[in-house]
């Protein structure tokens, strides 16, 4: 076990949870064990980075590695490196107050922050994704892709500006509803994913409390009991779900590299079809990693997710263009699954050509 002291990896380490009353679990990240703590600081300064009692090896040693090197692990879809950043790192003092202690928080007020962070942070995901969204299909527009006045995109686009944004951020909050309502749906009710984890133990009786028990004390403390358990599950549903939404978070961020195209705009819109098909195998692998589901499974998931998305978004979009009316709004439909055919026949044609 490795031995690490000065001011300034101790300020580091305040960015994880504290070893002392730790009822958010951590897990090893090498063999998935629950761990109770990261390290151990002694009152003379030293720390020491804790041992997996399952594998025995270092439970997370990405607590001592730079924000970088951990950025980069992530691209390169390490095991370790997912699951250090979705289980074990703390997202309540965040990165500009490290001074605050894990101890300043109660427990539901921790999991509250968390929870809102996330949800900031999937709300500044949406509004890159309007804008990729707006330019990509702009670009496809302006290169006569869209001809076609029965098309979605091209009524849409000849709108105003405001009306356009509208219903790019309705896809967009739309897709981002769909994805994390369906992955936790399929990762937990279908596939039954409930890992082992250490949250909020329950408080057993003095042995002693237990002979001035009576038999209505012993039901009342039986319900206390029940509702403590429920209360338990809960809990674990809603941090396991945040874990889930995380992962598809970070997974997701690949799709935000065509920001560059800003300063280094891109005439071949084949760079963007790219770079959205690694974010898609991002999000079918991290799944895999986080959660152990077999890889076949995390691609059922991504497949089933995929086909839903589509036929909701085009289905909400055609009706508003439409405003309602079955014929427009059929005519509509029928001219996008002709467009997704031509676009599959013209990607494996592509393909074809360079192979």
């Amino acid at each position: 076990m490795k031995e690490w002291s000065g001011n300034h990896f101790k300020q580091e380490l305040l960015r994880y949870k504290s070893p002392k009353d730790q009822d958010p679990p951590m897990i090893c990240v090498e063999c998935g064990e629950p761990v109770s703590s990261s390290y151990t600081l002694y009152t003379n300064g030293y720390i020491k980075l804790t041992d997996c009692p399952r594998c025995h090896c270092i439970a997370d040693k990405y607590i001592e590695v730079d924000n970088v090197v951990l950025f980069i692990d992530i691209l390169l879809l390490k095991p370790q490196a997912y699951k250090h950043l979705v289980f074990n790192a703390d997202f309540v003092s965040g990165l500009g107050s490290m001074e605050v202690s894990a101890n300043n928080y109660m427990e539901e007020e921790r999991e509250r922050d968390r929870s809102k962070r996330i949800k900031r942070i999937r709300i500044l995901s949406i509004l890159f994704e309007i804008y990729l969204s707006w330019a990509y299909q702009e670009k496809n527009f302006n290169t006569n892709q869209y001809y076609n006045s029965h098309s979605i995109y091209h009524n849409l686009l000849v709108k105003n500006v405001m009306v356009q944004y509208f219903y790019f951020g309705l896809k967009c909050a739309l897709e981002d509803f769909l994805t994390h309502r369906l992955v936790n749906w399929f990762v937990f009710n279908y596939f039954g994913w409930s890992p082992k984890i250490n949250i909020s133990p329950i408080s057993k009786p003095h042995k002693a409390e237990k002979k001035h028990v009576s038999s209505k004390g012993h039901k009342v403390a039986k319900d206390q009991k029940r509702k403590q358990i429920g209360s338990q599950e809960l809990k674990e549903k809603a941090y396991l779900s945040t874990v889930i939404s995380l992962t598809i978070i970070i997974s997701s961020g690949t799709k935000l590299f065509p920001i560059l195209m800003l300063i280094w705009p891109y005439d071949d819109l084949a760079i963007t079809n790219i770079i959205v098909a690694i974010a898609n195998f991002n999000l079918i692998e991290s799944l895999r990693i986080v959660t152990g589901l077999r890889i076949r499974q995390t691609v059922f998931i991504f497949s089933v997710l995929t086909l839903v998305r589509f036929i909701a978004t085009r289905l909400v979009l055609a009706t508003l263009i439409s405003q309602g009316d079955l014929v427009d709004c059929k005519l509509l439909l029928t001219n996008e699954v002709f467009q997704i055919r031509e676009s599959i026949l013209n990607g494996i044609h592509w393909v074809q050509m360079y192979l």
